[in-house]
């Protein structure tokens, strides 16, 4: 890897990151979400779950700063977070339980299957889960703060100020 990095130069900046916040707020597990039951594989699978603002931030100041020149900034949020975790933060923004219900993965693809979801996305997915099991992501970075001097936004934070305020209007009609 280090020699394909000094192969393309030295004006080069890599920002990584896993599963995103927002994917339960406008991404895949949003309608799972509205619906009050996020219905996932991994159980126990801890995921340091990252705002895209702070994705986006990083990646927009490595463009602007050359002091990033040669960074690899591995962005994460500031905890590890299992999906009842999730859940639970998600109820407490919206004001309303939202569950966390594992399924196995079979279940999740058969699922997927039924509802018309493509195939080639559902391997994609496939793919994210088993990365996710893997346990490789589970570990916070200091991505963010190095990159912008200041910690990541947390997943609380990001519901709390999230569409799910929302979600407690619709919830009470």
């Amino acid at each position: 890897m280090r020699a394909h990095r000094r192969a393309i130069g030295p004006d080069w900046t890599i920002v990584r990151a896993g599963w995103f916040d927002q994917n339960f707020s406008e991404g895949d597990f949003a309608g799972m979400v509205a619906d009050g039951a996020i219905t996932l594989p991994n159980p126990d699978v801890r995921e340091p779950f990252v705002d895209v603002d702070d994705i986006a931030k990083v990646a927009a100041e490595s463009l602007l700063d050359t002091r990033h020149n040669g960074e690899v900034y591995e962005v994460t949020g500031p905890e590890l977070l299992t999906y009842t975790d999730v859940a639970q933060q998600l109820s407490d923004a919206a004001g309303r339980e939202i569950r966390y219900v594992p399924v196995t993965t079979e279940e999740f693809f058969a699922s997927m299957a039924q509802a018309g979801v493509p195939a080639e996305y559902g391997d994609l997915l496939r793919y994210l889960f088993e990365i996710t099991r893997s346990g490789v992501n589970a570990h916070v970075t200091d991505g963010v703060q190095r990159a912008l001097g200041r910690p990541p936004r947390s997943f609380r934070e990001f519901a709390a100020e999230g569409a799910f305020g929302e979600m407690r209007e619709v919830s009470r009609e």
